[in-house]
């Protein structure tokens, strides 16, 4: 049983546990061990002492006047809200996670870190002449990114989804053919977003170009998808004078590109052709992002053909191409 009081600013919380007789010393560091974790992450390391009268009480004194430290960035966890699949409202978006999914990740964690979201244009224009369901659709888009910002979070918005009409073939994962009318697009959402809206968006351009099931066109295709988008923020910070993040080009893995390759040959991937298109046509790179599809760490640790590890060797290539070897 645990018990508390406060007095003078200070929280005393007693227990009267009785610890295991043949491992009482054990028990009780362990215990405290808890016990340091728990004030250090959750009340924000004020200042405590322990103190034990005898081998059954145990009480700990924490001072809530003292300073607090900054919270740890284990509580600042980044997730993608799409992939769901589908919705039966057409007003929600239909990748997007469920309106109950993210008001209880907003209620329970909020929104403090980087959060991707897929920005479908071939969605929004489909309702063209459905208005209201259009202004919905929009309007769900940006009451996220909203929320996301006011918890202090960045919203990661994946501009995907070639409108009907502007592609090579009617279908949301064509490259677009109409370059003029697509740029227009793009910029005419950037603007209202960022400049108009002021709301902290990192743009990336597509998602996994390099797999069939998300964009049909070429390697030059991408690229020349990307610097419409590029220039369109250029002209706005220009503009504005403000900075908007662009980058790309989210591969499905960081040696992908649009053909075979594999990690044999990292110096033919997207990520590479991509540094080497930005710098020849002097275009932004804020980021650069690529997808991993496995649940260990190590997968990213270990060492490329070349002896370094991905990161080390992706920074390698911004400093040949001249470009900000810190760039996230």
């Amino acid at each position: 049983m645990f018990k508390s009081q406060i007095t003078n600013h200070k929280l005393q919380i007693s227990s009267n546990i009785k610890y295991p007789k043949l491992q009482t010393n054990e028990f009780r560091i362990l215990l405290i061990g808890l016990l340091v974790i728990i004030c250090n992450l959750v009340l924000g390391a004020w200042n405590f002492s322990v103190f034990a009268q005898n081998a059954d009480d145990l009480e700990v004194t924490i001072d809530i006047s003292s300073n607090t430290t900054t919270t740890p960035k284990i509580f600042k966890p980044n997730i993608d809200l799409s992939g769901r699949g589908s919705s039966k409202d057409n007003s929600w978006p239909q990748t997007l996670a469920s309106k109950e999914s993210i008001d209880k990740w907003s209620l329970d964690l909020g929104f403090s870190g980087f959060y991707r979201m897929e920005y479908d244009l071939w969605e929004i224009n489909k309702f063209s002449k459905e208005t209201d369901t259009q202004n919905k659709l929009l309007s769900t888009y940006e009451d996220v990114i909203k929320n996301i910002n006011n918890s202090k979070g960045t919203v990661i918005l994946s501009l995907f989804g070639t409108p009907a009409g502007m592609g090579k073939i009617l279908d949301k994962r064509s490259s677009p053919v109409d370059l003029k009318a697509y740029k227009a697009l793009i910029k005419k959402n950037i603007k209202y977003l960022s400049c108009e809206k002021k709301y902290n968006v990192w743009y990336e351009v597509w998602s996994s170009p390099d797999i069939g099931d998300f964009f049909l066109g070429n390697q030059q295709e991408y690229l020349n998808l990307y610097r419409l988008c590029a220039e369109s923020v250029k002209e706005l910070e220009a503009e504005f004078k403000i900075q908007i993040p662009i980058g790309g080009p989210s591969a499905s893995w960081w040696f992908k590109n649009l053909g075979s390759n594999t990690v044999i040959a990292p110096e033919k991937s997207l990520i590479y052709e991509l540094m080497k298109f930005c710098r020849a046509y002097h275009l932004p790179l804020d980021f650069i992002s690529w997808h991993g599809f496995s649940s260990s760490t190590k997968v990213e640790r270990e060492l490329t053909i070349y002896k370094k590890d991905l990161v080390s060797l992706i920074r390698e290539w911004l400093t040949y191409f001249n470009l900000d070897k810190s760039t996230p």
